[in-house]
């Protein structure tokens, strides 16, 4: 119970830097003298490093053990927190940026390999519905400083100390951590590389196009709101919040129906649900496109923990999937996002017909996913968990 409840604070304070970098920039970048600008030289070192340490961190782990792993990564992430609420000049916030990419890569494959190889859907689902708290609660941490008339830093320096309390955590329990099954399982090869299955590689791109469809929803769909469905400024802030609201509420509420029925099923029906929801986002319509926002948060909501759970139904190295899956999102969370900010300009209402397209790519991987299990193990009632968190 104390290594589930210790990856749900992980998992929370994992969002907390991402969530404050956006609303501490304009008076960050003041402190440090910089134009508004810099920001786009900053986020490629993080998320280049956070690339790299995710897709490695299988190797990580059979080096030092996932408990050592955890504990060294969290406590990275405690002194780039500290290097930038401290940083006299822009160069440390640079540096900063690397080490947590670094660090935050190997927690969030570490941990998402972890709950694939032990949890329930129901756990898994809790674990993802904490980082989307963690990504609320930051933004209100960094904006109730700065309207105090405090320094952007003491947020930084604040969620460093929690880091640091967290690490020591993960140090004192670094040998309650399991390890990892061996790559070469009895009866298999023992020499020579194992090619990732059809399976495997399939879901590596299914989780960079889920992931690229979420952030493009989250970051895109207040413009499109606004500027494309004819909303005020007011309903589409609400309707944004409404959306993380029900990313987070059907997280917590649809782990017990996975449980119960497998997460295949639970996963079809919400590729399905997303197909019907972006179907609503209509340019001119904006009762239809604020019920579509709230439907796609509440569809989109288990796809991202029930695709990491079911690693382990269509790969034998479920650590060294989860690794790569975790870059993929990582780079689909990146890429989508800011070539659809160029498609966009100028004519919102293309976003409607692209996320349209998305959804039905979604459906579509769904289905090419549920087609290569074997069917025993999609219905989730044979592949069981090596060992079940609760």
């Amino acid at each position: 119970m104390f290594l589930l409840l210790l990856a749900y604070l992980a998992f929370l304070s994992l969002a907390l830097p991402d969530g404050m970098l956006g609303v501490a920039w304009p008076t960050m970048r003041l402190s440090l003298d910089e134009p508004l600008d810099a920001l786009g030289w900053l986020l490629p070192f993080g998320v280049g490093s956070y690339l790299a340490s995710a897709a490695l961190t299988d190797r990580l782990v059979a080096r030092l053990g996932l408990g050592r792993l955890l504990a060294l990564s969290t406590f990275g992430t405690a002194a780039a927190l500290l290097g930038t609420g401290l940083a006299p000049a822009f160069w440390v916030t640079i540096a900063a940026s690397v080490l947590n990419g670094l660090s935050s890569g190997a927690i969030d494959a570490g941990l998402n390999s972890h709950a694939a190889r032990t949890f329930t859907p129901t756990a898994i689902n809790v674990m993802h519905a904490c980082y989307g708290i963690g990504a609320a609660l930051s933004p209100l941490l960094v904006t109730a400083i700065i309207v105090g008339n405090g320094s952007w830093r003491w947020a930084y320096l604040i969620v460093a100390g929690l880091q640091l309390g967290i690490a020591v955590a993960f140090l004192v329990s670094a040998s309650r951590w399991p390890a990892p099954p061996p790559a070469n399982r009895p009866g298999g090869p023992t020499t020579g590389p194992r090619l990732p299955s059809r399976a495997a590689v399939l879901g590596v791109v299914a989780v960079g196009v889920q992931s690229a469809f979420e952030s493009s929803l989250s970051l895109w769909c207040f413009v499109f709101l606004t500027q494309g469905a004819g909303l005020s400024t007011a309903a589409a802030g609400l309707t944004v919040s409404g959306y993380w609201v029900a990313l987070c509420a059907t997280r917590l509420a649809i782990g017990p129906v996975a449980d119960r029925v497998g997460p295949w099923p639970v996963q079809r029906v919400a590729a399905g649900g997303l197909v019907i929801f972006a179907a609503l986002l209509l340019p001119g319509r904006p009762v239809p496109a604020m019920i579509a926002v709230i439907g796609l948060g509440i569809a989109a909501a288990p796809l991202y923990p029930l695709l990491m759970l079911t690693t382990r139904d269509r790969a034998h190295r479920v650590d060294r999937v989860v690794g790569l899956q975790t870059a993929a999102s990582g780079l689909g969370a990146v890429v989508l996002p800011g070539l659809l900010g160029m498609i966009i300009e100028g004519s919102p209402g293309r976003y409607a017909m692209i996320m349209a397209g998305f959804a039905v790519l979604v459906l579509l991987l769904q289905a090419g996913l549920a087609r290569s299990q074997d069917p025993v193990r999609r219905d989730g009632h044979r592949q069981q968990p090596e060992q079940r968190e609760r």
